[in-house]
């Protein structure tokens, strides 16, 4: 599983959470602070993440760019798009360029949950 978050206090309970849920259920999780370094994780690492969770609004890349561009090579990694705002355009929009999924920001952790039990292999 990779994670993309810019907001350091995010990223902080993203870590703890998923450090925990890891153990759990056995994975591992790379972290990333913008949608550049994202794709170039995925891009060197063919096949490697079940799972890809990307920030909408990061610097240098953001989620969208970062998913259309992991699509135009791997067209089955779920992939979900996490923002501050729930709006249904943007969900829309996440869905055309390949997004499986739209999350508010924070995460409820039942959802991150779920999320890790339906793809993490």
């Amino acid at each position: 599983m990779i994670l993309a978050e810019d907001k350091e206090n995010l990223m902080k309970i993203y870590k703890r959470v998923l450090e925990n849920f890891g153990k759990n259920y056995n994975f591992e999780t790379d972290f990333v602070q913008n949608g550049k370094e994202l794709v170039k994780k995925v891009e060197e690492n063919p096949g490697l993440y079940s799972l890809i969770i990307t920030d909408k609004d990061m610097p240098e890349m953001d989620g969208l760019e970062a998913i259309k561009k992991i699509r135009e090579k791997d067209k089955e990694v779920p992939i979900f798009l996490i923002s501050g705002s729930l709006d249904i355009m943007l969900s829309e929009k996440a869905r055309e360029i390949g997004a499986n999924g739209f999350y508010e920001k924070p995460f409820n952790l039942n959802d991150l949950e779920l999320l890790i039990i339906q793809y993490i292999k």
